[in-house]
C-alpha cells in the first residue's frame, strides 16, 4: 500500500481545543514530517456496509503522544474499532498512522476526552486500548468491531440480509509489573491484587450492588481500588 509522509496529512492542523497560530501549526507539521514520519492511504473497502468501522461518528480533533515523546494535535482523527487502528482525515482521504510511533492518544468527542494507551497484548502484538480507569491498577477497554457477513438460509428465513459491523468491547485490567488480564469476573482481580484487599473489595461490591457486568459499576470499583491501595 502506497506510503504518504504525514507532513502531506498535516498542513493546517489545529490543537484540541482551539485553532493554532501559524507558528504552532509549522511546528506540529515538523514533529509528524521529521525522518520515518509516514503514513498509509486508510483501506475503504467496507463502504455500503451498515455500521462502521471507527469508533465515533465522526472524525474529531486528538493529541497524539508520539513514541519520540514529542506531542502533536490533529483537528481530524478516529480510531478504527476493526483494525485497531488510528487514523487521520485530510482533504477526503482517510490516513492510518503507523503504530510503532505513537505511545498514546485523546481524542475530544465534543462533550468528553477519550484517552488511548499502546499495550502488548497476550499475542505479542500492539493494540491500542481505551484507559477507563488510570493509576496503580488500570481498568482497559478494547473496542472491537465485528465484522458480519449477510447471511440467507431459505426464501422465508429472517437471516442477516446485509453484511455489518457489530460494536463489541471486552475489559482488561493490569498494573505496575503485572501482565495484561482480561476482566471477566472478580477472579480476575486475584492476578492483579493482593489478597489482603479481597475482604475489603467483596464488601464494596455488596454495599454498592455492583454488576460487575456493568462499565460504569466497573469503573466505580477501578476507582476504589486504586484509592484503598495508594492509602496503604
Amino acid at each position: 500500500m502506497k506510503l504518504i509522509a504525514i507532513i502531506l496529512l498535516v498542513i493546517g492542523a489545529v490543537p484540541l481545543y482551539a485553532q493554532v497560530n501559524g507558528l504552532e501549526a509549522q511546528n506540529n507539521v515538523n514533529m509528524l514530517g521529521a525522518g520515518s514520519y509516514t503514513a498509509r492511504t486508510f483501506d475503504n473497502r467496507y463502504k455500503g456496509v451498515k455500521g462502521s468501522v471507527t469508533l465515533l461518528q465522526d472524525f474529531s480533533p486528538a493529541k497524539i503522544y508520539m513514541t519520540d515523546k514529542k506531542v502533536v494535535t490533529y483537528p481530524k482523527v478516529n480510531f478504527d474499532a476493526h483494525a485497531n487502528e488510528l487514523i487521520m482525515a485530510r482533504n477526503g482521504s482517510e490516513y492510518v498512522i503507523h503504530k510503532k510511533l505513537v505511545n498514546r492518544f485523546s481524542i475530544y468527542t465534543g462533550t468528553d476526552s477519550l484517552h488511548f494507551t499502546k499495550v502488548e497484548a497476550e499475542d505479542n502484538k500492539l493494540l491500542y486500548f481505551q484507559v477507563l480507569v488510570p493509576g496503580n491498577i488500570q481498568l482497559l477497554k478494547k473496542n472491537i468491531k465485528i465484522f458480519k457477513e449477510a447471511s440467507y438460509q431459505g426464501a422465508y428465513s429472517a437471516g442477516r440480509e446485509f453484511d455489518e459491523f457489530i460494536d463489541d468491547e471486552k475489559y482488561y485490567v493490569t498494573a505496575e509489573g503485572k501482565p495484561l488480564t482480561e476482566f471477566k469476573n472478580k477472579k480476575s482481580l486475584q492476578q492483579i491484587v493482593p489478597s489482603e484487599y479481597t475482604d475489603e473489595i467483596d464488601q464494596y461490591i455488596r454495599k454498592n450492588n455492583l454488576n460487575l457486568k456493568e462499565e460504569q459499576h466497573l469503573v466505580m470499583l477501578f476507582r476504589y481500588l486504586n484509592d484503598i491501595v495508594t492509602k496503604r
